[in-house]
């Protein structure tokens, strides 16, 4: 019996070939973008699984909150102090480790001439394998990080570095650390992990270094810990804070702050598993590559919940559009004694072998498309389905499930009429059946709608930030690495050299490249034996042509005199907003104290420079102070001349040899600045795909149901025809039924649209105003392709010859 029912399936599917064909990559469509979407997120959810035991990895991050504890804000780095000594402090941690990301250095191997190589490096305790339990492929465990020669690489890095030869004992240069060489080689981290890296190297804890990285008063390092299993977390953040207030007791709480302190602690513990998804809104966090918000993750899986729901709902609707055809043949089989139940499973069978193929489509479309959509969504979800059979399981069950409710109709209703109704054409289904279809279309064009709006809105909101004056400009300038610590000086010649050149602009240096955030510190008022009202600045360390490179004026006073060695050491730039927010009426000549209590130091004001922003537009303008450190100052800047860019950069390259080793690994400003918002770009290109998706697919619902409406409405057609109606009248007759549920849908749509927006538009700063051209792009576009789609198949039922349209009603 079954094989008898799918030959009638197939050969039905044979005979209605553009329905089918339409219905089949309709739902096929829908569901390869709801696997892709589920793929995605999946993998989001995958993130740093693999830390292998005993124990369990925490990161500690820092509150603070404002004045009555209303608010807070966190940041990613802790006490540099508190993570040197909490694993003796504490029996409960297992082991603890201090980390400082370094970014992308140029490391090249010391025993033979070799190119540099671009390689991920982290600064780090000795106890790094004990907190992440990376697996040891070579070397010795005993020896690694024990000194900041002792450097660790993982087996991609030995590859670039070495090839096939064994790395260990062999020297590598990175910058400030010329004489390194390789202690271990470990795993390298898999892509699903937020800390992605190269080489590890030790700290080196110097007079320099110590002040910032084991200091009560300073959090500037990242924190890790390997706790038990059962331990106690809210006991063990408590014990942190008032440790802490015990070492610094002129930050501790007042009395009657005592218990609402231990409620909202400064000092909290993510387990690593939380870091991916949930820190992106963190201050200052290096360390979490390919981050995602947890709010973009629950959006896309809202948009693959809404394409699969899509889908279902036109796959339905087609469905029914195409049976109402056979209830001529149901009416015969049923004359000459059919079972009724094997007529009800017929439908079935055939619904769901419909989805059986546009299952097997989908995957197809899947694999097929995987290498663009990894340009688009950042992943490759190729395969992925191959290496997960519970999940495309569950994809085959929710098309089997879809296929099922697509059969009940036709096996429900078709099958209940009177063979003598049916086979006079008095078929006609419920007012409830149809007003049921009816809202499943405009609910189809609700959620498409939605889309383009937020489609043209996330736009919008990129080409204002690209579009905007940032206090800087970036045009023309590209940026590299040079030098540090005992290099400082060189780099200085470099640049000087750089700044005589009639190829090159000007040139100079800071501590961080623009887009990252720059270390933030207190600075205070008052004198050194007393100091007082502190304020946390954002600190740039800048040398050389810096302001000029960036077209930065000086607004009050001057820069820095590079001839004065006193100028350089105790003068300081502030921007607008610092001079703000210390309530200078007359900054230049003013003086400031900055550094840690043990070694705090008198700077005098000489300068205001104008706000700039080089962060993201979802940080506000932060007050900013300009020294001159010089020892971290190795983000170099360099402004070339217009229309001798490849001179330029032939230039640069050849003075940057003549002091350091290799060739200098550069990039421009324009593409830093992009790259800040790929992950934006990502997800308006997706949702861009997404909508477009989901328009069809419910331009494809309104087929189904017009196809359905005028099936039914051809003998009135055909009559009217007769009685001398016009084809335009015709036209405006069935669109003007369509036309009222697409925009019934703008209705409900629009608003909709607008308060999803207006809460994502509020994550940023600085952001466009929500205007009405997004909600009118998105209404227009909906009716004009439902009208286009009614249109083009009412056109055919209207032009049909009223006898053919009355033989075959």
């Amino acid at each position: 019996m079954l094989t008898n029912m799918l030959k009638i399936a197939w050969r039905h599917l044979l005979r209605n070939r553009v329905h089918s064909l339409i219905n089949i990559l309709g739902f096929a469509i829908g569901l390869a973008a709801c696997i892709v979407i589920v793929l995605s997120v999946v993998n989001d959810l995958q993130y740093d699984r693999h830390y292998p035991g005993p124990g369990h990895v925490y990161r500690i991050y820092m509150q603070w909150f404002n004045e009555d504890y209303t608010e807070s804000t966190e940041f990613a780095p802790t006490c540099g102090a508190m993570m040197s000594r909490i694993a003796d402090k504490f029996p409960e941690v297992m082991s603890a480790v201090r980390m400082q990301y370094w970014g992308p250095r140029d490391v090249h191997r010391g025993d033979i001439a070799s190119e540099n190589v671009s390689l991920e490096v982290i600064h780090s305790d000795s106890s790094f394998l004990d907190v992440f339990g990376y697996k040891m492929v070579k070397g010795s465990r005993a020896d690694v990080l024990r000194t900041p020669q002792a450097v660790l690489i993982t087996t991609t890095a030995a590859e670039k570095l070495f090839g096939v030869e064994d790395p260990i004992g062999k020297p590598v240069v990175l910058p400030g650390n010329e004489n390194a060489y390789v202690a271990a080689v470990v795993e390298a981290p898999p892509a699903a992990s937020h800390l992605q890296f190269d080489v590890v190297t030790a700290f080196e804890l110097n007079e320099v270094t110590q002040q910032w990285l084991d200091n009560w008063h300073s959090f500037w390092v990242l924190g890790y810990l390997r706790l038990p299993d059962d331990v106690d977390l809210d006991a063990l953040e408590t014990k942190m804070v008032y440790w802490f207030y015990e070492q610094v007791p002129e930050w501790g709480p007042d009395e009657d702050e005592q218990e609402l302190m231990e409620k909202l602690r400064p000092f909290q513990l993510m387990p690593v598993e939380d870091i991916h998804l949930n820190t992106a809104h963190f201050r200052y966090n290096w360390v979490n590559f390919n981050g995602q918000s947890v709010e973009q993750i629950q959006l896309l899986a809202a948009i693959a919940a809404a394409i699969l729901l899509l889908a279902s709902i036109n796959f339905i609707n087609l469905s029914s559009a195409t049976a109402a055809r056979r209830a001529r043949e149901v009416g015969y089989r049923k004359t000459i004694g059919a079972d009724p139940l094997i007529l009800k499973l017929q439908f079935l069978v055939e619904s769901v072998l419909t989805t059986f193929f546009a299952t097997l489509v989908s995957f197809a479309i899947v694999e097929i498309s995987s290498p663009w959509m990894e340009s688009l969504i950042g992943k490759n979800v190729g395969g992925m389905l191959l290496h997960n059979p519970l999940l495309a399981a569950a994809f085959v069950l929710a098309a089997f499930i879809v296929g099922i409710l697509a059969g009940l109709y036709p096996a429900a209703v078709l099958t209940s009429f009177k063979p003598v109704d049916v086979l006079r054409g008095d078929f006609r289904t419920s007012k409830a059946g149809r007003y049921f279809r009816q809202a499943l279309v405009v609910f189809q064009f609700t959620i498409s709608i939605v889309l383009l709006v937020s489609m043209v809105v996330m736009i919008n909101q990129l080409k204002y930030v690209e579009n905007r004056d940032w206090g800087y400009d970036r045009e023309q300038v590209m940026f590299f690495q040079a030098g540090e610590g005992d290099q400082a000086w060189t780099r200085d010649d470099m640049l000087t050299r750089m700044n005589s050149s009639t190829l090159i602009v000007s040139a100079g240096s800071s501590n961080m490249a623009p887009g990252e955030p720059p270390p933030y510190n207190p600075v205070h008022m008052g004198t050194p034996e007393h100091p007082d009202s502190s304020f946390g600045f954002i600190h740039y360390d800048v040398r050389g042509e810096w302001f000029k490179t960036l077209d930065i004026p000086i607004l009050q006073g001057r820069s820095f005199n590079p001839e004065s060695s006193g100028d350089m050491e105790h003068s300081v730039l502030i921007n607008e907003t610092a001079v703000e927010m210390l309530g200078l009426e007359h900054p230049v000549g003013e003086q400031l104290l900055w550094g840690p209590e043990e070694d705090i130091q008198t700077k005098t004001i000489i300068g205001v420079v104008p706000d700039f922003h080089m962060g993201s537009a979802r940080e506000g303008q932060a007050p900013a102070m300009f020294h001159t450190y010089n020892s971290f100052a190795r983000q170099v800047v360099v402004r070339l001349q217009a229309g001798h860019i490849k001179e330029g950069i032939a230039e640069v390259e050849k003075i940057y040899q003549d002091y350091f080793s290799g060739k200098p690994s550069w990039s421009f400003l324009d593409e830093r600045f992009e790259q800040m918002y790929r992950s934006d770009h990502r997800l308006a290109n997706s949702i861009q795909v997404f909508a477009g998706l989901a328009m069809l697919i419910s331009c494809l619902g309104i087929l189904g149901l017009s196809s359905y409406a005028i099936e039914q409405r051809k003998r009135e057609i055909a009559i009217r025809k007769v009685l001398g109606a016009e084809e335009a009248g015709l036209l405006v007759l069935l669109n003007k039924a369509f036309l009222r549920w697409v925009l019934f849908a703008n209705l409900v749509a629009l608003p909709l649209a607008g308060w999803l927006m207006h809460i994502w538009l509020e994550q940023y700063v600085y952001r466009t105003a929500l205007s009405a051209t997004p909600f009118l792009i998105a209404a227009i576009v909906a009716i004009g392709l439902a009208m286009i789609t009614v249109t083009a198949l009412t056109i055919r039922v209207a032009r049909m010859h009223p006898a053919d349209a009355l033989r075959q009603g």
